[in-house]
């Protein structure tokens, strides 16, 4: 009879949705992750923008990478490319923010000037998707009596 009456106390309390009473407070947003990306690129064919005199036309300016929201890009970050940059490059870049759950997919584009001076991008490189999971609540503690 005691086992019965504590499973149903605990079934109640589960189903009541564990709370006073009231509304539930949201949760609080997800932390700030340290997201570390590397790439590499070859500036043979390609010149940086940067320089003296900075070049207006046909030239690479910076690389931008962030992460996909379906096609949507979420840009997290812009690095220049510096004045003296040729041959194959190995970039590496970090920055901290917010991320979804789930599966997300990282992108980088480069950004240039076409040979009229207009604002271009690079089709994206894509990673892997790399899985954001949600974690275990800490300190969860049930008492019986």
């Amino acid at each position: 009879m005691k086992t019965s009456l504590i499973s149903l106390l605990l079934a109640l309390t589960v189903l009541s949705g564990c709370h006073h009473g009231g509304t539930v407070p949201p949760p609080p947003p997800n932390p700030d992750w340290t997201i570390n990306v590397s790439w590499d690129y070859n500036f043979a064919n390609y010149l940086p923008c940067a320089g003296t005199p900075p070049r207006t036309q046909s030239c690479i300016q910076s690389f931008t990478w962030g992460y996909l929201i379906g096609a949507a890009r979420t840009p997290l970050k812009t690095l220049p490319v510096a004045t003296e940059t040729s041959g194959q490059v190995h970039f590496t870049d970090s920055t901290n923010s917010q991320l979804p759950i789930g599966n997300v997919t990282f992108y980088c584009v480069a950004d240039a000037l076409d040979q009229n001076g207009n604002q271009i991008t690079s089709d994206p490189a894509n990673s892997l998707p790399v899985n954001v999971q949600v974690v275990a609540p800490d300190g969860f503690t049930v008492t019986i009596q």
